[in-house]
């Protein structure tokens, strides 16, 4: 980093810092970390509200060791959230209302802290259904609300997902912003969701759901914390999925600083604009020469992955025989593998490769700021 001069430095810091004040006015949500002076089941963070079934209990402020859960530490402040789902078909969902609406096709992303409990025991919700239906004589919603005393209990120690929902009424699911893989570790663990509405929305709602592993509702459960809404932090591409607009901010973004370091899909288009800029004999037989076997396969790689499989061959079978062969073979070699590509599809191919991949690509250059 210290060989870069001063002055490659100052337009991106620049524009770091004026990001780093633009967002930080910019606010979406109050309390998005769940926090609370007290941790108690049944009970909701300030500024979130309860959009689950009427009949059953609303969420629960962890770690409260209700319901048998282990005390599990919070990611940020003391407390956090936890949802569930029921074998009833009842799930748990809260929501809050924007201080800043979702404009429709603006850029957004989601970030939030997730877990979920290895221990879990509550009523079982099927049950509880049962009895209700059997005695058909329901004094008050605090019964039911509550559990009949003799219902038997079951584990909800299973994994779930998180839905992400967009709306512009009280607990109005309208629009599906974006959906959680199975959160199925016990650890906190940070999820980034690009989120692009089509629809401009001042409800923001957050849904505890079932896994698509089984196609019967069952209890299960998710542990929340440390969200955070912000608006997609490079604005000229977040209304702009120009594949030749996201090249040219890679390129552009390069020397800067290290921000491809782990961004495979980033790495791979600049790995391929490299290749096709130098493309004549020279530095191919350059390349050969002087890169790793690491270097050259992640070359090849990079080929296969946009798609440009006769190019990703080609250069496999140049290297090959190049190591094996005589001079004159290398060159009727090289002469073959000029004849097997074309620059023009390579320029082609690495836009391809962008448009086909544009979200895992936006999702990548977010990461760039999320520190």
């Amino acid at each position: 980093m210290l060989l870069h001069p001063l002055n490659k430095w100052l337009p991106t810091l620049v524009l770091l810092l004026s990001h780093s004040i633009f967002f930080a006015q910019r606010v979406y949500l109050v309390n998005p970390s769940f926090n609370e002076t007290v941790a108690r089941p049944s009970y909701l963070p300030t500024s979130w509200s309860d959009c689950g079934h009427e009949l059953q209990s609303p969420p629960d402020i962890q770690p409260c060791g209700a319901w048998e859960t282990p005390m599990v530490p919070a990611v940020e402040g003391y407390t956090y959230l936890s949802m569930v789902t029921r074998n009833n078909n009842t799930v748990e969902r809260v929501q809050q209302e924007l201080t800043n609406p979702l404009e429709s096709g603006s850029l957004y992303i989601f970030s939030i802290y997730l877990s979920h409990f290895e221990e879990y025991i509550s009523a079982d919700a099927l049950y509880n259904d049962s009895m209700v239906q059997a005695t058909l004589k329901i004094d008050s919603e605090s019964q039911v609300r509550g559990g009949f005393s003799n219902t038997p209990s079951v584990s909800y120690a299973n994994p779930i997902t998180l839905r992400i929902w967009g709306g512009n009424e009280d607990c109005d699911l309208d629009e599906l912003l974006a959906t959680s893989p199975l959160i199925n570790h016990f650890d906190w663990k940070k999820y980034l969701f690009l989120i692009q509405p089509q629809k401009t929305y001042s409800f923001f709602i957050l849904e505890a759901f079932y896994g698509d592993h089984t196609k019967k509702p069952y209890s299960g459960n998710i542990m929340l914390d440390n969200s955070e809404l912000s608006d997609f932090p490079i604005p000229d591409l977040a209304n702009n999925h120009d594949p030749k607009d996201i090249l040219s901010y890679i390129i552009n973004q390069r020397d800067s600083v290290d921000h491809f370091k782990n961004a495979v899909y980033c790495e791979n288009i600049l790995t391929l604009w490299d290749f096709n800029q130098n493309s004549s004999r020279e530095n191919i037989l350059q390349f050969i020469k002087t890169s790793t076997e690491s270097e050259q396969n992640k070359m090849i790689n990079a080929l296969h992955s946009s798609l440009l499989i006769d190019n990703a061959f080609a250069l496999e079978e140049l290297i090959f025989e190049w190591k094996n062969a005589s001079e004159d073979d290398r060159n009727k070699s090289f002469e073959k593998y000029k004849e097997s590509i074309s620059s023009e599809d390579l320029s082609d191919g690495i836009l391809t490769y962008i448009a086909e991949n544009k979200e895992l690509i936006l999702k990548e250059l977010m990461g760039i700021y999320d520190k």
